[in-house]
This record gives C-alpha cells, structure tokens and sequence, in this order.
C-alpha cells in the first residue's frame, strides 16, 4: 500500500515525539521496579529488628541444653496436635471446596494445601497461597477466583477464632492493667462481631455494587473490567455459597479445633519446659504471635513471631530467656514438621503423580 511521502517537518516532529515517548516510559519502568522491592525490604527489616530483639535476651550456648532437656512424650504430644490441627484445616478447606465442586474427594486436597502451607514457610510475599488458587486450574466450579473466596474465608474464620481466644484469655494476663486488659477484650470481641456481621453483608454486597456495575453500559464496554467484575462476582458467590448456617457452623467449628489442637503445640512445650502460666500462658502466645504474624515479615514469620511468644510467656512472670526459648522451640515446632510435609507432598506429586494435577 503506497501512501504519500512524509515532509521533513513531519519527520522531525514523529522523531520529538519518540523522543518524549520514550523519557515518559522509562522512570515509569524504574519506579515500578523500585517499587517491587519495598515490601520485601520491609519484611527484611522488621525480621531483623524482631529477631535481635528475641537474641539478644536468649544466651545461645544454653539452647542446645533446653532441647536436650525436653521430655520426649511432650514432643509427641505436640506432634500429634500439629497433625490433628492441620488434618481439621484440610477437612475445612475440603469442605469449602466441596460447595462449587462436589465432586472433590478429601484427599486431592491435602497436597495442594500442605505445599502451600510449606511454601509460605519459606518463599515470600504469601506465594503459598498464589499456588492454591491454581491448585486445581482444569476443573470446573475450582476456578482461581473461587478457590481465592474460599482463602478470604479461610483467614476471616481464623481470625475470629483468634479473637475470640484472645478475648478469653487476656483477664488472665497477670500484669498490667486489668481494667486495660478488660477493655481490649470487649474491643477484640467487637471486632470479631463486626467480621461476622461483615461476612452476612455479602450478598448486599453483589446487590447493590456488583450488579448495577454489571448493568453499566459504560462499564460492558471495557473487557478488561468485566473480566475483574466476573472475578468479584465468583469471589463473592463462593463466599455466599458457605455462608448457610449449616454449612458455616461446620466451618466455625473445624476452625476452633484447628486453633484449640494449634494451642496445644504451645502448651506441651510450655509444659515440657515448666513455664509458669499453664493453659493461659499457652493460648495466650498463640492468640498474640500468631496474630502479630499479619505484620510484614520474611517467610515463615521469624522475628515477629518469636518476639510476641516471647512477651506473651514474660507476661506471667517467666524470665525473658526461658520466654525466648520457648518461643523458638514452639516456632521449630509449627515450621519444621509443616515444611517438611510440604516437601513430602510435592515430591509425591512430582514423581508420582496426583489426581490433583497441581500446577507449579
């Protein structure tokens, strides 16, 4: 196709406005790379900050004798928590799952779930999660966004399960302010409310914003917002979907065995270790390292979670050495066994084969 030659004018204004094109695009390239390393640079830091705090209380050369002093039937106690813990995290996962996809049978989703949970122990950014949602990327009804309702659901359950402990626990706290104490168990019980109220106010939610947007004739003609639209719509619809009162009390209920088995980790070391405070002193660690962990942090959450078990334990008068010790086996506790059934999981995936088919 011939076309009529360019002026020299012509030319000389198309080579500016390449010119300019390109200064405009590069610092956007920077920038966004820039951007890319602050939250882990974040996540470095804090860990550092937390974990010199946990060290310099803790006198290494008498680590090696706390563990060797550690009455093995504790350690198996703790072991057997941990299993029974994670085994009700499967079956509640499982179960939301098998709302959109009743076909799924319980054991295709014990490896994505325990490879998941081995990769957020060690890469950053939560990648654990990004490989549940493609878990099961070929079948129907377990589409990403689906499986990601099921992940809100996952950590709001958590969450109110933990509060709800935490409200318990804190009267129990030996020092500070009780009337403090007791003020931030009715705010953590408020809190809790307004998350359950929160997760009922869904199918308002599809109601009234989703569906006019989905009407919006300005909004129909960008494939690339309805393409996030179908998301919010298959995001909210699963989490619709488990919010039955049959179906949610189910899930409520596998969530307080998970964190009540999860508390038992803590109190068989706590035990094991004669640190003073019984079952408070144990569900109370629980409730505030583990909460502390959705500060940003490396893989695995080291340094927060040592640093809050650690305060929790000198709550009740254990000697902050004792304290940090115990945060530090409970940690080896939960990271290790998890991590290595990860592993165990990907291994029998990989070599074997899964019904699974999870996509790495």
């Amino acid at each position: 196709m011939s076309g009529k030659p360019l002026s020299d004018y012509q030319v000389h204004r198309f080579d500016e406005m390449k010119v300019a094109l390109s200064r405009s695009v590069k610092p956007q390239r920077k920038s966004l790379s820039w951007r890319r390393w602050i939250r882990p640079v974040i996540g470095l830091s804090v860990t550092i900050l937390f974990a010199w705090l946990v060290l310099e209380r803790l006198p290494l050369n008498e680590l090696p004798q706390h563990l060797a002093n550690l009455n093995g039937f504790y350690i198996l106690s703790a072991l057997l928590c941990l299993v029974l813990g994670y085994t009700a995290r499967i079956l509640r996962w499982w179960r939301m799952l098998h709302a959109t996809a009743p076909y799924l049978r319980l054991k295709d989703t014990a490896a994505p779930f325990l490879i998941g949970i081995a990769a957020n122990n060690v890469l950053p950014l939560r990648a654990g999660d990004i490989l549940r949602l493609f878990a099961f990327h070929d079948r129907p009804g377990l589409e990403p966004s689906r499986i990601g309702g099921t992940l809100i659901v996952e950590r709001l359950l958590d969450l109110l399960v933990l509060l709800f402990i935490l409200m318990i626990v804190l009267p129990t706290v030996p020092v500070g302010d009780q009337t403090l104490l007791s003020h931030l168990s009715v705010w953590t019980a408020i809190l809790g409310l307004i998350g359950l109220v929160g997760l009922f106010c869904l199918p308002m939610v599809r109601r009234f914003v989703l569906v006019p947007l989905q009407r919006s004739l300005r909004l129909q003609q960008s494939t690339l917002a309805l393409k996030l639209l179908n998301i919010g719509f298959d995001i909210t619809d699963t989490i619709i979907s488990l919010g039955n009162l049959r179906r949610l009390t189910e899930l409520v209920l596998l969530s307080s065995v998970a964190w009540l088995l999860e508390g038992g980790v803590f109190l068989s070391i706590a035990t094991a270790m004669e640190i003073q405070g019984g079952w408070a002193v144990a569900y109370t660690a629980l409730a505030i390292a583990t909460l502390a962990t959705l500060i940003p942090s490396s893989p695995g959450y080291i340094g927060t979670f040592h640093f809050f078990a650690m305060q929790a334990a000198t709550f009740f008068g254990n000697l902050e050495a004792k304290a940090a010790t115990f945060a530090i086996i409970v940690h080896l506790m939960l990271w290790l066994p998890t991590s290595m059934a990860g592993a165990l999981a990907f291994l029998a995936t990989s070599f074997k084969g899964s019904t699974s088919k999870i996509r790495l």
